[in-house]
């Protein structure tokens, strides 16, 4: 009897070991997890810095370590998902550029024509980026008649002519424009 006790014991012990070795494994795979998005849109990013040869897949794997190693010895952050993109928000935040008022108006028309109510628009943080492309906010009455809250916008695609400024790309309210802009992808 005290032999099974003893054995029981044990396993009850080693029961309770196992499962705190489990419960951090799954806590840190979901502390240091990344979304598909993340992964994504730092590896375009990587790729475009010239760390990552490989097309873009969305899965965090060795390739993509070695190429947030590399530009993290070049920028001095982590080598984590998490500290490249927030560095590179911070670079982005930093060197944006007020846009001139005809340029303003130009991309104010171009996100308008893409909402369902666009005498609602009202727009903030109207910026250029270092590629020259340009982000912003907008908010707009949705088909309820209510605010829908603040939208990322991106305009990635425009020339100026004799005529002013011509908007040709315009992504608002997606995962595109909220990395584009937060990144400042270029497309290269």
């Amino acid at each position: 009897m005290l032999m099974q006790f003893i054995q029981r014991d044990e396993f009850m012990n080693l029961l309770a070991r196992v499962s705190v070795a489990i419960f951090l494994m799954v806590g840190s795979a979901y502390a240091n997890s990344q979304t598909f998005d993340e992964v994504y849109y730092s590896q375009l990013k990587l790729k475009e810095l010239g760390f990552l040869n490989e097309a873009p897949d969305g899965v965090f794997g060795p390739k993509t370590q070695a190429a947030l190693n590399k530009s993290s010895e070049s920028n001095g952050f982590e080598p984590t998902i998490y500290s490249f993109l927030n560095y590179h928000a911070m670079e982005i935040a930093r060197s944006k550029k007020e846009v001139d008022e005809e340029l303003e108006r130009a991309i104010e028309t171009a996100v308008r024509e893409m909402l369902k109510d666009p005498d609602s628009a009202k727009f903030k943080n109207i910026s250029e980026l270092p590629s020259g492309k340009f982000c912003g906010e907008v908010n707009a009455k949705n088909s309820y008649g209510g605010y829908a809250g603040w939208k990322v916008f991106w305009v990635y695609n425009f020339l100026h002519n004799s005529n002013g400024w011509v908007i040709l790309g315009v992504k608002v309210d997606d995962d595109i424009a909220e990395y584009a802009c937060l990144l400042d992808l270029t497309g290269k």
